[in-house]
């Protein structure tokens, strides 16, 4: 991994802070924390017209790259002639306390750890690495055909990520694992701003941050723009709606429309990143804005104008993209056509319901394609499951009306350490937040408890939080919107007690002999309470944990990013060096993805998130008619014609099929890319006999399979898969001898598939052959060493170590599983023989000479030995 990303969002700063010291200068006097997010704001609100511009004209990246280079370079030199540089400088000194230890000591492992590459990362960085090959486009990066994209249209978070790579000359993946410092920095620096702006002084700030980053610390996903949204960019949406009405007594002299552009610009950015919490920024903001200029307008209170302005500002600025992002979309996405009609199309009509086609061990992890739905999609059966209450929502029923809400002492207003303390969180909110306005005159909590108030009225009122989750089409959005109440709780907390006692406690010790020690003695008592309360406000499950994430952090450099961010880098190279950039990949949907954030194909159809392809229900029909055995080669071929299908990628083992239409195969690190011919090979469709074989195998019907896998082996010898069938048959009826046989004539016919010495072993194992099971299981490990199959090599040597063990060659057993461990740290399974193994050793030394061993008919399991074979195989092996 590079530092070049942190070193990009770094001197992002600084043309920020240039503009924000010219126009609002007064936005700066938070200190460091808060000033790096006002720095940070500022340069993103700058760019955002010009981003949105770009996408609306289709910019080559080479203009992105040259503007954003231009805007950074001006601020470097802004920052230098005019020697601002030292005022940031006097603020990273007076910064140097124990809260920004513990701030670096996170970034620091940040760095160390990287950003999450799976999960929801592929389709992020899916339309990154497309703006990054393409330029500025709103087009869906998955599929053909110009559709428009509309979950993330004019993304600024996409477009930064894509242009900042160009830029430090990374690729995006490498651009995107390095980063994951610079958003928990965001992070950390959007909650201290929204501390300050509401609460005043420096401890509240430096708290604030500590919390914020001890609750998301081990959320290695923080650089996702739905993350960044609320986490970041929402606390100063709030910081500066608190302070553009509090001006109204704080600054009563100051121009009703001066803080406007900042509000603006702050709903623009949130549009940019996420259209959705766009949208909850308006819901937030428009009672209080709205409520405040009534209640002024009735009392003739100044800041009447200030507060409708700026509900009418945040609209125009926020609201477009979210509204944008509903007209693109689909209505309804699914193709209305019946599951049977659906059933004959994929089988041609020859479709047996006896025998069960789903795949499995022997080809692969594709489940049946042959499957439908129950029942199509209707607007009835949507809005009935809406009102189905799922864990922690309940029903209500007012006549023959049902309305759905949160359940009171769930989320939000849930209780602490299993219902001792019923909603924790609000009385904390109002004992902490009435010290600030009590002690401290911090009048401005009472918005941020308004903002509060706001959220858990949608959430919990039953006929609002219907009519909301109607509106949103799903719960775990309306959830999404109670994680405002979580973010806007931080600093009502311990920051709000923090800035209760800040001004008395200055005021007592400025003049005290080792004044300054006590105050950071009291400052760090309060940091510690902040920790606390941050880690309870929490949810932390593994793998999003903290001993996960330390775990993960302080392991060996080659482990923390080999098994996953240096995998996918020698993935992408084999991708990039067998499939042509522009092609048309045929490929299943969720592995379709995750090759798409590697390299620049096309796919047929994407996993989910191009909500505006017109056809895609048919899209996703069309790629299983494809990939199902039991479609007619006709059909097929015109399917490959319809989409342009070029190359076909599977994971694990190729489809049958594909042995018929592959003109050329490539196999690493558990991918097989298969350019297609021009047509099929009608000379090898006799191999349909072959699949009947699996299905029979698949049934458990195994003297029905041996019999029909050896009429194929007879018809051609030199079928090695039809051997590898014949070999599981084999070994399904017990016949493990001839088993161990049908596997290594399959090896012989084809020595670059590991599967085929791999189940070899285990059928002499099964056998009692241990010699050879080891020879077996050594070739196995080799080959999948060659290519770099790590997961499929560990288990190779766990079965070493299993064989060693039936030779009673402890010492050998061990060492064997060393070697699994050494491949596979989290390989439960081998730890677990190893420390039984290593037991029994023990055992065995100290046992006098003369002494019996354990009765030699107890049972393995009584013993605690491991198990005499390892069933994991290639195709249920994870890639790690």
């Amino acid at each position: 991994m590079t530092l070049l990303p942190l070193l990009f969002w770094t001197l992002l700063l600084l043309p920020g802070y240039s503009v924000a010291r010219r126009y609002f200068a007064e936005e700066l006097e938070g200190g460091l924390l808060p000033g790096i997010a006002v720095s940070w704001m500022t340069s993103f609100a700058v760019l955002a017209p010009l981003v949105a511009l770009g996408y609306l004209v289709g910019a080559p990246m080479v203009v992105g790259m040259v503007l954003l280079a231009g805007f950074i370079a001006w601020g470097v030199a802004d920052v230098i002639r005019s020697g601002a540089w030292r005022g940031v400088g006097r603020m990273v000194l007076a910064a140097l306390t124990i809260e920004a230890v513990l701030v670096l000591i996170e970034l620091v492992f940040s760095a160390r750890h990287g950003s999450i590459l799976a999960a929801d990362a592929r389709v992020h960085l899916a339309r990154i690495r497309f703006l990054f090959d393409h330029g500025l486009s709103n087009i869906d990066p998955f599929v053909q055909g110009g559709n428009p994209y509309p979950i993330y249209h004019t993304n600024l978070h996409h477009a930064l990520f894509a242009t900042g790579s160009r830029l430090v000359g990374t690729d995006p993946v490498t651009f995107w694992f390095g980063s994951l410092a610079a958003a928990k920095l965001m992070i950390a620096s959007g909650m201290a701003y929204l501390a300050w702006a509401v609460l005043g002084g420096r401890w509240a700030a430096w708290i604030a941050a500590v919390m914020v980053l001890a609750n998301r610390g081990p959320v290695t996903f923080s650089v996702y723009p739905n993350q960044l949204a609320p986490w970041f960019l929402l606390p100063i949406f709030a910081g500066v709606l608190v302070r553009t009405l509090a001006d109204a007594w704080r600054d009563p002299d100051r121009s009703w429309w001066a803080n406007l552009p900042k509000l603006g610009g702050v709903a623009l950015v949130i549009g940019m990143f996420h259209p959705l919490y766009a949208g909850f920024a308006v819901v937030v903001a428009s009672p209080m804005l709205l409520g405040v200029g009534v209640w002024r307008l009735v009392r003739r209170r100044p800041g009447r104008a200030t507060a409708f302005a700026g509900w009418l500002v945040i609209a125009l600025f926020a609201m477009p993209f979210p509204v944008a992002g509903k007209l693109m979309t689909v209505p309804d996405r699914a193709v209305a056509v019946e599951p049977e009609t659906v059933r004959r199309q994929i089988s041609g009509g020859r479709a047996g319901l006896e025998i069960d086609d789903r795949r499995g061990l022997e080809e692969g992890e594709a489940s049946s394609t042959a499957q439908a739905d129950a029942e199509a999609p209707t607007r009835g059966l949507r809005a009935a499951r809406l009102l189905k209450a799922p864990d922690g929502w309940m029903n209500t029923t007012w006549g023959e009306t049902t309305w759905i809400s949160r359940t009171p002492g769930r989320g939000f207003t849930g209780a602490y350490q299993r219902g001792k303390v019923k909603a924790w969180r609000v009385l904390v909110v109002l004992f902490c937040g009435g010290l600030a306005i009590m002690l401290a005159g911090r009048r401005e909590v009472l918005y941020l408890i308004a903002a509060i108030g706001v959220v858990q009225a949608v959430v919990l009122l039953p006929p609002v939080a219907t009519a909301a989750v109607r509106f949103l089409g799903a719960h775990w959005m309306l959830e999404r919107f109670e994680t405002l109440a979580f973010v806007f709780f931080v600093p009502l907390s311990v920051p709000a007690v923090a800035a209760a006692i800040e001004p008395a406690c200055l005021r007592r010790l400025e003049k005290r002999r080792f004044g300054g020690v006590l105050e950071r003695g009291v400052l760090a008592l309060l940091t510690v309470a902040g920790l606390w309360v941050g880690m309870a406000h929490a949810t932390h499950r593994r793998p999003y944990d903290w001993e996960y994430y330390w775990n993960r952090v302080s392991a060996p450099r080659h482990y923390r990013h080999g098994r996953e961010y240096l995998g996918l880098l020698r993935l992408q190279g084999f991708l990039e060096a067998n499939i042509p950039a522009g092609s048309v990949v045929a490929v299943e949907s969720f592995t379709g993805t995750r090759l798409k954030m590697l390299h620049d194909i096309v796919l047929v159809a994407s996993e989910r998130s191009s909500t505006g392809v017109v056809d895609g229900g048919r899209r996703r029909i069309d790629l299983k008619l494809m990939f199902d055995f039991e479609t007619d080669e006709e059909i097929r071929a015109a399917l490959f014609e319809k989409y342009g299908v070029t190359h076909v990628v599977s994971r694990g083992s190729p489809r049958i099929w594909v042995d018929w239409w592959g003109a050329e195969t490539a196999r690493k690190r558990g991918y097989v890319v298969t350019r297609l011919a021009e047509e099929f090979d009608a000379d090898e469709l006799w191999r349909r006999e072959l699949k009947l074989g699996t299905r029979l195998i698949r049934a458990k019907r195994y003297d029905e399979a041996v019999e029909k896998l050896r009429d194929v082996v007879v018809d051609d010898p030199q079928l090695e898969k039809a051997w590898h069938r014949l070999g599981i048959a084999l070994r399904g009826r017990g016949d493990a001898v001839l088993s161990a046989e049908a596997f290594a004539r399959a090896g012989e016919l084809d020595s670059e598939d590991l599967r085929y010495p791999f189940m070899e072993g285990l059928a002499a194992f099964d056998a009692e052959r241990y010699p050879a099971a080891l020879t077996a299981f050594d070739r196995a490990h080799r080959l999948a060493l060659s290519q770099d199959d790590t997961g499929q090599a560990a288990s190779a040597m766990l079965n070493i170590g299993n064989t060693w063990y039936m030779l009673d060659s402890l010492p050998d057993a061990i060492a064997a599983y060393d070697v699994a461990i050494e491949l596979d740290p989290e390989y439960d399974k081998a730890i677990q023989y190893r420390e039984a193994v290593a037991e029994l050793l023990l055992e065995e030394a100290a046992t006098p000479p003369g002494d019996s061993p354990s009765d030699p008919d107890q049972s393995e399991a009584e013993e605690g030995r491991p198990a005499r074979e390892d069933i994991s195989t290639p195709s249920e092996r994870p890639i790690p």
